[in-house]
């Protein structure tokens, strides 16, 4: 028997949607730290060094999302105001 379709396509993406982000913001993490350092070597006539750096502080950020995100695969946010 087939596993049974969401009723609609939005169903089949709302369990993960709070997850959408992470692939994007962690490229953009690595890749603006990098740039950043590449930019610096040219402007300070310093390279490789500042890119290394800038290449370290984005993997660093990096593991930093991904690990918020493991924190947080079992907890989806909640809607709800927190209570005092």
């Amino acid at each position: 028997m087939p596993a049974s379709k969401p009723d609609h396509w939005n169903d089949g993406i709302r369990p993960g949607a709070s997850y959408m982000h992470i692939g994007i913001q962690s490229a953009l993490t690595v890749v603006v730290f990098t740039g950043g350092g590449i930019l610096a070597d040219g402007w300070l006539d310093t390279s490789p060094w500042l890119t290394l750096v800038g290449a370290l502080i984005g993997v660093i950020g990096l593991f930093s999302i991904l690990l918020r995100a493991a924190q947080t695969l079992g907890n989806p946010p909640s809607n709800k105001p927190p209570s005092a």
